[in-house]
């Protein structure tokens, strides 16, 4: 029986989903900005986090195609390249971002910010008509700006070799508000590792805390749940992790999205963990 059919036997209204072909659910793109000039810190662990989303898009049978140190420049040409193409036979388009960031940017290699509504907008109906009514899924791993919640340091601690945050400090209008990133039309979810204004933190050895919960929690409900409620538990399991940052402080951090969705996505695959 089909997960669709398990799902219509157990009284759901189809009407409220997407359109969800598990056959050609549609691309993946990951890009993963690890090494980068001018002096900016390595992003040690973003490897781990590119590998375990490639897992994680492979299972649900997306079309994976990974880019690895993307300039400013090339991060555009790789989102302009993939509007253009014709989705027209696929349910949906993932985009993955991993890198160093900003309010509402993420940036290249090269140190220069993309503004992240820059890349949504290629996506819009106007601009890419075969994704027009189908899902535009966006992650993005990376920070949001400089801000920390500092806790003291308790027992329990997940343990780690100092995690590492991914901001560029730069001067930003604290006017504009996460809304800004998003085309005004419906089909966008776009998911942050933080909040608008916060750090956003990676273990080096086991990597980023909401890369590696977003695919832990896809991969084990994505049958039982819709995406938005299980964006909903990465934010309170993420939230709950004390990150140890120096030897006697802890901070907190919780993700953020920002959907028009205007349906329920499931992405009913064959095979999952």
């Amino acid at each position: 029986m089909s997960p669709l059919a398990r799902y219509h036997n157990t009284g759901y209204d189809l009407n409220g989903f997407y359109p969800f072909d598990q056959r050609n659910p549609g691309k993946c793109i990951i890009i993963n900005n690890c090494k980068f000039e001018n002096d900016l810190l390595e992003r040690k662990g973003s490897d781990i986090d590119a590998d375990e989303l490639l897992n994680t898009f492979r299972q649900l049978h997306y079309q994976i195609e990974r880019h690895e140190d993307l300039t400013s420049h090339q991060i555009l040409e790789v989102a302009d390249t993939l509007s253009q193409q014709d989705h027209s036979r696929y349910s949906s388009v993932v985009i993955c971002i991993l890198s160093h960031g900003g309010l509402r940017s993420v940036y290249g290699v090269d140190g220069f910010p993309v503004p992240v509504r820059n890349l949504t907008e290629k996506f819009t109906g106007s601009n890419c008509k075969s994704l027009a009514g189908k899902p535009k899924l966006f992650f993005v791993q990376a920070c949001q700006g400089s801000k920390e919640q500092i806790v003291k340091r308790r027992e329990g601690t997940r343990p780690v070799a100092r995690a590492r945050n991914d901001v560029i400090r730069v001067e930003t209008d604290e006017d504009e508000t996460v809304e800004d990133v998003i085309p005004d039309e419906g089909d966008f979810l776009l998911a942050f590792s933080t909040a608008p204004g916060c750090s956003s933190y990676r273990d080096p050895e086991k990597g980023s805390y909401f890369i590696q919960t977003l695919c832990e929690q896809i991969q084990n409900d994505c049958m039982r749940n819709h995406l938005l409620d299980i964006l909903t538990d990465v934010k309170k399991r993420v939230s709950k992790f004390k990150i140890l940052i120096e030897e006697d402080q802890t901070v907190k951090t919780i993700p953020s999205h920002y959907s028009t969705l205007t349906h329920k996505l499931h992405f009913f695959p064959e095979n999952t963990r």
